[in-house]
């Protein structure tokens, strides 16, 4: 079993810069937002991060994520979204208009969907960076290696993403539950007590007749994954 340095914090909120240096698998959760001049998040060779982030992430000056040569081993999942005017806040990344004042939010934002990532200058990103709730915005140029699967994706000027396929196969590295033993395994996926009602229940692998098992059809997978030889996979490879 891999020892994993655990950390959590409130928030991040620097009007400068600040270093988050990591020498080991490392994970990070964050209960608010991160709010930030300028944050470098540099990893050592064969250190992993993954970084929990309950509100929004900000950068005004500029980010730094990763190494160019496995970005999949840092991982950014930004739950939280912006909020409109009135709404409580402590941080301005808080806020679709990214003021915070006296405890609201005030102003508009840069455009009508809320946002999850807000970055406004400089970028160098080495990672895989997950916003599903909301936007991942940016109005500067953007070149990064790893990929971003977001609600939503805009941006005010150029992007380049090369993709790092590496991402599909992460969860390869977890140890997989032994059987269940009633046939309803699915490849090793242990059926939920009480049955199955639906692919979710399964690890994103088929739910047939209230038991996990080996799909038949990929109809039976979590979309986007497709049924090949049984199991349900990722249709990027």
């Amino acid at each position: 079993m891999v020892d994993i340095s655990s950390y959590y914090l409130d928030r991040i909120a620097v009007n400068g810069g600040v270093t988050i240096a990591v020498h080991g698998p490392t994970a990070i959760s964050i209960g608010g937002s991160i709010d930030v001049g300028s944050i470098d998040f540099t990893l050592d060779p064969g250190a992993t991060l993954d970084v929990f982030v309950g509100g929004t992430l900000t950068a005004s000056s500029s980010i730094k994520v990763g190494r160019i040569a496995y970005p999949a081993g840092s991982r950014f999942y930004v739950g939280g979204v912006c909020k409109a005017a009135t709404s409580a806040c402590v941080v301005d990344g808080d806020c679709c208009s990214q003021l915070c004042t006296a405890g609201k939010c005030s102003g508009n934002g840069p455009e009508p969907k809320p946002w999850s990532v807000n970055l406004q200058s400089n970028s160098d990103l080495n990672g895989l960076f997950y916003s599903a709730n909301g936007v991942f915005w940016t109005s500067s140029d953007l070149e990064m290696y790893g990929a971003v699967f977001s609600g939503d994706y805009h941006s005010t000027s150029n992007t380049k993403i090369h993709y790092d396929g590496a991402a599909t196969t992460l969860a390869d590295e977890c140890p997989k539950p032994a059987p269940n033993g009633d046939g309803g395994g699915g490849g090793g996926v242990v059926t939920p007590p009480g049955g199955c009602n639906s692919c979710r229940d399964c690890g994103n692998q088929a739910c047939i007749g209230g038991q996990c098992g080996s799909c038949t059809d990929s109809l039976q997978c979590c979309s986007p994954l497709r049924c090949v030889g049984g199991s349900c996979i990722s249709p990027v490879n």
